[in-house]
């Protein structure tokens, strides 16, 4: 999955910096679906990369239990000591900010999530 996220990235001319912070970013997002969403190996997921010029945009989409990550309420508690914080949520946090655009949508039991790196400084 992350060898065809890359290779679509580098197709794309998308700059290596921005790769990293792709990769980063479909790294989480993927693990989040595949431990949460479809504990069995017999569900399947859809990746997709479009570059429309000014952005690249992944999307991935599956057929497991609906989750928002645009929305959940996450509490990455700063401050908080190791042993003190509670399990979940720093991914999604790290997530959020590697992309400029997150979207989610949930249609006909299939999550959708796409997000966005802008290519073009605006």
């Amino acid at each position: 999955m992350m060898d065809y996220i890359r290779g679509e990235a580098e197709k794309s001319n998308v700059p290596s910096g921005k790769i990293h912070k792709l990769e980063l970013a479909a790294e989480e997002a993927l693990v989040n679906v595949i431990s949460y969403g479809h504990p069995s190996t017999e569900n399947a997921l859809e990746i997709a990369c479009v570059n429309d010029g000014p952005h690249f945009v992944v999307q991935i989409k599956d057929w497991g239990p609906e989750f928002n990550p645009v929305e959940a309420d996450i509490d990455i508690q700063r401050g908080a000591s190791v042993e003190e914080r509670k399990i979940g949520g720093l991914g999604i946090h790290l997530f959020r900010k590697l992309v400029d655009e997150v979207a989610y949508l949930r249609e006909d039991m299939v999550n959708t999530l796409s997000f966005t790196l802008r290519l073009e400084v605006q």
